[in-house]
Parts: C-alpha cells; structure tokens; sequence
C-alpha cells in the first residue's frame, strides 16, 4: 500500500462527518482541490455522508459536522436539509 493512500473499514468510520472533515483539510493542505467547487461524499453502511451545497465557495471547506447531510442509500434525506444537496447529489449517490 502506497503511504500516501488512506484506507478504512466501515468499523473504523465511527465519526463520518468529523471524517470528511478531516479528509477535506487534507485536501486542501495537499492541493487536491479548491475553493471554486464541487463536494465530497462518504458511505458508511446503509447511509451516505454529502457536503452541502456551496461547501467550497461559500463556506471555503470550514465545515461543521451539522453542515454534512446524511442520506439513506437512495438519497432520502436523514439528517439536514434537502435544499443544501448540490446539484451533483444524484451523481454521488449513483456512484
């Protein structure tokens, strides 16, 4: 395994959206993104993890756990508000 790939188990994701959070300050300290766009998803079991919409633009990647809806695996809204799910949603879900 390459030390710069990062690997977890669902067992290990006992925190998802302290998890993105500190996946995102990665990639930012890493210039693996931006501040012009775009989100970042995690599955964890029967349930994804999204940014909201403009997490980039608007909040510039300083996120609060709140701030990261949880979706059940068709995209139904758990926690959050549907409102704030980007535009690219369905294609994370899909994926």
């Amino acid at each position: 395994m390459d030390e710069n790939t990062y690997y977890f188990t669902e067992s290990e994701i006992v925190r998802p959206r302290e998890a993105i959070i500190e996946l995102v300050d990665m990639m930012i300290k890493y210039n693996f993104t931006d501040l012009s766009g775009g989100n970042v998803a995690l599955k964890v079991a029967d349930k994804i993890y999204i940014t909201q919409r403009h997490s980039a633009d608007k909040f510039r990647w300083q996120l609060k756990p709140d701030q990261i809806i949880v979706t059940d695996l068709n995209g139904n809204v758990i926690e959050g508000s549907t409102e704030k799910i980007s535009l690219e949603g369905d294609l994370h879900f899909g994926i």
